[in-house]
């Protein structure tokens, strides 16, 4: 089947060779209408640079969405023609898996299924957690759109946002706008963002965001620290640099938190502590897949009834025999997510 991988040199190709997967019995088989590409984790793999990713060549994608065209035998809470999202293909005797999110078909596993039946290596398939199916009135490139939805949404959890919070984002790329559309679920209180691109700082502030702020203008970032400086509850770093992460320092309140969410934080943090006190910092960068899945009903909710429109986001379809235009586009910063359609 056909799908995109990246080679031993880092190289992104779209191949026709990978092997359809194997249904094992807690397993349904998914033919995939879209991926999105990830700003953030496709890049890092294409680079080598994902610590969980280091065997190559590797399938590639993990925004994916498509219908349940076959179940195994033991499936007992998906059937043909559930939309579901998130499948994968597993590695095999040709490809490593970065999930593969991008090849036609992929599987999603019957998690709950083999907890209720006593599998004892249950465990080992809880992105079965994730691999949830969406109710009637979901698209399936909204369905995609959503798995950051989703993300977002468990990481609030996760990190406690409370009513009346008051949150600044650093970074407005698609995870940081996710924020700012998720925050009010959360009926967090003030929501700032900083940023570097004009469009999407505009952006922010049409879908929410009480200020929003340009790193490249000294000006608007000193009019931030006059605002917030001392007020901020939660500033969550979706970029990941240590510049990033210590210049939120002086924002925070009492018993502020740092959430360190982007992946680009390198091997050591180095913070100045001097004048610090109660405040904590939290690395959140991979979702945990319980937590994630428990955020599939919340997330479909607010879809559904208009709190959230995932077509904001969603600047850009092409075919997937465009992808080399998708990448661009996301490496040009001229797009804000873009979906391959299969």
């Amino acid at each position: 089947m056909k799908g995109l991988i990246v080679t031993e040199k880092h190289q992104l190709q779209l191949v026709d060779d990978i092997p359809m997967p194997v249904l094992g019995d807690y397993d349904a088989l998914v033919k995939n209408v879209c991926c999105l590409i990830c700003n953030g984790t496709d890049q890092e793999i294409i680079k080598g640079s994902l610590a969980e990713i280091q065997e190559y060549p590797v399938m590639l994608g993990h925004e994916s969405a498509g219908y349940v065209v076959a179940c195994g035998k033991k499936v007992r809470n998906y059937r043909s023609g559930d939309l579901v999202s998130r499948s994968i293909v597993r590695k095999n005797e040709k490809y490593a898996s970065g999930w593969g999110g991008f090849a036609e078909y992929g599987v999603v596993t019957d998690y709950w299924a083999m907890v209720e039946d006593g599998y004892e290596e249950a465990e080992r398939y809880t992105i079965g957690c994730m691999q949830r199916v969406f109710p009637e009135g979901i698209e399936p490139v909204h369905a995609a759109m959503m798995i950051t939805f989703k993300e977002v949404y468990s990481a609030f959890k996760r990190i406690g946002v409370t009513e009346g919070d008051r949150i600044l984002v650093v970074g407005d790329g698609p995870v940081g706008l996710s924020m700012v559309l998720i925050a009010p679920l959360f009926g967090a209180g003030e929501i700032y963002m900083l940023g570097q691109n004009p469009k999407t700082l505009a952006l922010a502030k049409k879908i929410g965001a009480k200020g929003v702020y340009n790193t490249l203008n000294s000006g608007e970032f000193d009019e931030l620290k006059l605002q917030c400086g001392g007020r901020i509850n939660h500033y969550i770093d979706t970029i990941g640099l240590n510049a990033t992460t210590c210049q939120g320092l002086p924002f925070l309140a009492p018993d502020g938190l740092i959430t360190v969410y982007g992946l680009h934080s390198g091997e050591e943090l180095r913070i100045p502590l001097k004048g610090m006190r109660n405040w904590g910092v939290r690395f959140m960068q991979f979702p945990i897949h319980q937590k994630e899945g428990a955020a599939h009903e919340p997330v479909c909710q607010g879809v559904l009834s208009g709190q959230l429109d995932p077509e904001i986001l969603i600047t850009h379809y092409l075919p997937i025999t465009d992808y080399r235009e998708g990448f661009k586009l996301i490496q040009e910063k001229k797009a804000i997510k873009v979906a391959l359609m299969m």
